[in-house]
């Protein structure tokens, strides 16, 4: 028993019971999940099926009917502010103080968590804002919001991020960024990230273990191999090109050409397909992982046609 708990006690974010109503609306019904340190759990369910409401109490933002929240062991109903220390978040939608620059909006983040000066150009250069440091937040397209929300919430190297719906309004180069920075980062830096979404391709292709909830209960737990094991599939602006690319760079033999001129990638990693692909000038439109079997069985779970 004692080492039961220990082990427990070690997980990045845990819920036991997690319940929450509105009413006689059972949002979230004994929720119990848990993300290891430097894994991505991938949250996924259809609209309205619990998972924002199940984020907003683990951020403390909204009090649990029943049940309880620990990170890294910390209670959050008992000790919110240490337990939501290392956590970076974002929630719903990308959020800044608009009449701001996007410089001033990072040193605001970076006062308020502490972070040392250095941490504001690294997120800068991460996320490809240097153009736009002195222009307000206010003016930024849908999707560089979406990456000055996401810079905020690594400003102070956080060892748990919580993403709700990351890959809003960005392009497929973009989500292949943020994915690709958010491995760099488990990685290299050992973070734990819990990212909600309801689109399949995304968590398919970003997580390491999948939880699907619906009706405000987890109903299944999946782990995901690697991109080794998915197919990919690419829409280029000269296919034949891009074979070539893929073949001669990544060593990929496996690439068949579909009847609408897409192009279907086996064995290789998604993220280094679009970089090889793109880095010899080759536009980008489509990147979608072949997930049937996952589709599949998101569909009979959650009773989708």
């Amino acid at each position: 028993m004692t080492t039961e708990l220990s082990d427990r006690s070690q997980e990045a974010l845990l819920t036991e019971g997690l319940t929450r109503r509105f009413g006689d609306v059972r949002a979230v019904e004994q929720l119990e999940l848990s993300v290891r340190p430097g894994e991505i759990y991938g949250f996924l369910g259809r609209n309205g099926a619990g998972k924002t409401t199940t984020i907003r109490m683990m951020l403390g933002l909204i009090r649990p009917t029943a049940g309880r929240i620990r990170v890294f062991g910390v209670d959050v109903a008992n000790d919110r502010e240490r337990a939501l220390q290392p956590i970076g978040c974002l929630v719903e939608t990308a959020t800044a103080y608009s009449s701001l620059t996007v410089g001033e909006n990072l040193e605001i983040q970076r006062r308020l968590t502490g972070s040392p000066r250095e941490s504001l150009e690294r997120v800068i250069t991460m996320f490809g804002l240097s153009e736009f440091v002195k222009r307000r937040a206010g003016k930024l397209s849908l999707g560089n919001k979406q990456r000055l929300a996401l810079a905020r919430a690594l400003i102070n190297r956080p060892r748990l991020l919580i993403l709700d719906e990351p890959a809003n309004a960005l392009d497929p180069a973009g989500i292949v960024e943020i994915r690709t920075i958010l491995r760099r980062f488990r990685d290299e830096e050992g973070i734990s990230v819990f990212v909600s979404s309801h689109n399949l391709n995304e968590v398919a292709m970003l997580a390491d273990r999948i939880g699907i909830i619906h009706r405000g209960r987890l109903v299944e737990e999946l782990e995901m191999g690697g991109d080794e094991d998915t197919a990919v599939e690419i829409g280029v602006s000269d296919p034949r090109t891009a074979v070539r690319i893929i073949e001669e760079k990544l060593g990929l033999r496996a690439v068949e050409t579909t009847a609408t001129g897409t192009l279907v990638v086996r064995g290789g990693a998604a993220a280094a397909i679009a970089k090889a692909v793109v880095g010899e000038g080759v536009s980008l439109h489509l990147l979608r992982p072949m997930v049937n079997d996952l589709e599949s069985r998101f569909l009979r779970i959650t009773g989708g046609e």
